[in-house]
């Protein structure tokens, strides 16, 4: 595969993206939308289903500047303060639904363990969501300030330290990638064990209730 054919590829999964992710995450915050209309209230779960659409809509609106960047042969025609304002957004947006996501894992996982008390109020997931929210805005705040327009190309590009790059890549990896899975992973491990062990129960109760001691 040439330059140019990998660059046609990157070109139209971009724009099969955005049309898509436009398209069904509408739909899906219409949908949850439409249910907390009629019934006044919203649960936990459907709260963190929407705010991850949002993030993913967000994110595809977005994915059009970068099909008109690979229209006019990647040369950024807004301003300074467009690239400082897409980029970073795009970012955060990327971010947001791994960290809801891990959210949701968490909130299926205390759900399971303890089903007859545990319910968390829509109210703590609106105040954990804004932390998610503010907290994925601060972190990508180096990007934002190191946005540049590339006097020769005009591309817009960043321009950071080294070190400081290395840094912020590997925080970025740790905390959106493999913090999120490993949590992710682990609850959802020890949710199976909590049924292999409830489900080894039952039989072992079965086999008592047909075979009862003389």
């Amino acid at each position: 595969m040439d330059a140019k054919t990998a660059i046609d590829a990157l070109f139209w999964m971009k724009t099969v993206s955005m049309v898509l992710g436009i398209i069904f995450n509408i739909l899906v915050i219409v949908v949850r939308g439409n249910k907390f209309v009629r019934q006044r209230r919203i649960s936990s779960y459907h709260f963190i289903i929407l705010q991850i659409a949002l993030a993913d809509l967000i994110y595809a609106c977005l994915l059009s500047f970068e099909v008109e960047k690979h229209l006019n042969n990647f040369v950024w025609v807004h301003s300074l303060a467009a690239c400082r304002i897409v980029y970073p957004l795009s970012a955060m947006s990327a971010g947001v639904p791994i960290l809801l996501m891990l959210l949701l894992a968490i909130e299926r996982y205390l759900g399971v363990i303890n089903a007859l008390t545990h319910k968390l109020r829509t109210r703590s997931i609106l105040l954990v969501g804004i932390f998610i929210w503010v907290f994925s805005f601060i972190v990508i705040l180096p990007i934002l300030f190191s946005l540049k327009i590339h006097d020769q190309f005009g591309a817009c590009t960043e321009e950071m330290d080294p070190l400081l790059d290395k840094v912020v890549t590997i925080f970025y990896l740790v905390v959106f990638m493999l913090i999120p899975l490993l949590l992710s992973t682990l609850f959802h491990c020890h949710i199976y064990h909590l049924f292999d062990v409830t489900r080894r129960k039952c039989r072992c109760t079965c086999k008592v209730k047909r075979h009862p001691a003389n």
